[in-house]
C-alpha cells in the first residue's frame, strides 16, 4: 500500500509539472517530458519495450495468413458496394491502408506489451468494418479479439466475413461503448484496447480504457500531428486511471503523412462513474 501511494504521489507531482507547461510540446518534448512517467509504469504487468520486436506488414506473414487477409478484403470490397464499409475501391490500396496499416498495431503492441505468444484479450472499440481488429486476430491468432460497434449491421458483417474466412478468434459486441464499458462481463478485463480513427484522444480514453486491466494497455492509432491531441488529453487520461508510455511514428502513412501510435497504460482502476453516459464523452471530454 505504502509503495502504491508513493507511486500516486510521484505520478501527481509529475502532472502538476506537466500542466504549469504553456506552450505546445513537440513529438520528441512529449515523449522526453514523460520519461518519468513512463518508469513509473513499469513493473506492473507491462514487461516494458523490447527493442527487438519484428515489424508485422503484410509480406512479412505467413502464406496462410496473407490468404486469409486476401480473403477478407475481398469480401469487404464486394460488400461495400451496398454497405458503405469503406472508401478505398481496390486490393492494392486495401492492402496498404486496411491491412498494413492495422498490423502496425501488432508491433506497437509486442513492443511495448510483450507476450506475443500469450493468449491476450484485444479489443477493437469502434471497429466499423473490423478494422483494426480482424487484421491483429489474423497476425495473432493466439489472441482473443473482441470487435465492438455500434451498428448491427457492421457486426453481422464481421461475423459473415470472419466465418467465411475462417477465423476463429473474433467475436463481434453490438453495444456503445459508454455502455459496455459498464458491464462486468467487459469492464477492465481486457489485456489490450486499441482503436483507429474514432474520436480524439481525450475522448477516446473514456471510451477505451474503462474495457481496460490495470497493467494492460491502450494503443490508438493516430495521424502526424499528434502534440497538441495529447496535450488536451493529459487530464483525461490521469482520471480514467492511465499513464502515457510514449507517442511513436509507424510505418505506415495517412493521406495527410505518417502516422503515430499513441500508448497508454492502465496503472490504477478506473472510477465507477466512468465511462459517462452515452454521447457526453464527447459532447464534454474531461
Amino acid at each position: 500500500m505504502k509503495a502504491h501511494m508513493l507511486l500516486q504521489c510521484a505520478r501527481a507531482r509529475h502532472f502538476g509539472l506537466l500542466h504549469t507547461r504553456s506552450l505546445p510540446l513537440s513529438l520528441s518534448d512529449i515523449n522526453s517530458h514523460w520519461r518519468t512517467s513512463r518508469r513509473l509504469c513499469q513493473g506492473e504487468g507491462v514487461q516494458g519495450k523490447r527493442s527487438n520486436v519484428e515489424e508485422i506488414q503484410y509480406d512479412t506473414l505467413e502464406s496462410g495468413k496473407q490468404q486469409q487477409i486476401i480473403a477478407y478484403l475481398e469480401f469487404l470490397l464486394e460488400k461495400n458496394k451496398v454497405m458503405n464499409l469503406t472508401a478505398v475501391k481496390g486490393m492494392e490500396e486495401a492492402i496498404d491502408r486496411h491491412a498494413n496499416d492495422s498490423l502496425t498495431m501488432v508491433s506497437a503492441i509486442e513492443e511495448n506489451y510483450g507476450a506475443r505468444d500469450e493468449c491476450l484479450k484485444v479489443i477493437d472499440v469502434g471497429s466499423g468494418a473490423g478494422l483494426p481488429g480482424v487484421m491483429v486476430a489474423i497476425a495473432r491468432d493466439q489472441w482473443q479479439v473482441t470487435i465492438l460497434d455500434t451498428l448491427k449491421k457492421r457486426c453481422g458483417f464481421v461475423d459473415e466475413a470472419t466465418s467465411k474466412c475462417g477465423i476463429k478468434n473474433v467475436q463481434t459486441l453490438w453495444a456503445r461503448a459508454e455502455e459496455a464499458g459498464r458491464m462486468d462481463d467487459h469492464r477492465e478485463v481486457y489485456d489490450i484496447s486499441i482503436a483507429r480513427a474514432v474520436a480524439e484522444l481525450r475522448v477516446l480514453v473514456e471510451y477505451c480504457l474503462p474495457f481496460v486491466k490495470v497493467g494492460g494497455l491502450l494503443v490508438a492509432a493516430k495521424g502526424p500531428v499528434i502534440e497538441e491531441e495529447v496535450e488536451l488529453a493529459r487530464n483525461a487520461i490521469e482520471k480514467l486511471g492511465g499513464c502515457l508510455v510514449g507517442v511513436s511514428k509507424v510505418n505506415s502513412f495517412s493521406d495527410d503523412g505518417k502516422r503515430t501510435v499513441v500508448v497508454i497504460k492502465k496503472v490504477t482502476t478506473t472510477p465507477r462513474k466512468y465511462p459517462r453516459r452515452p454521447g457526453l464523452p464527447a459532447k464534454r471530454p474531461l
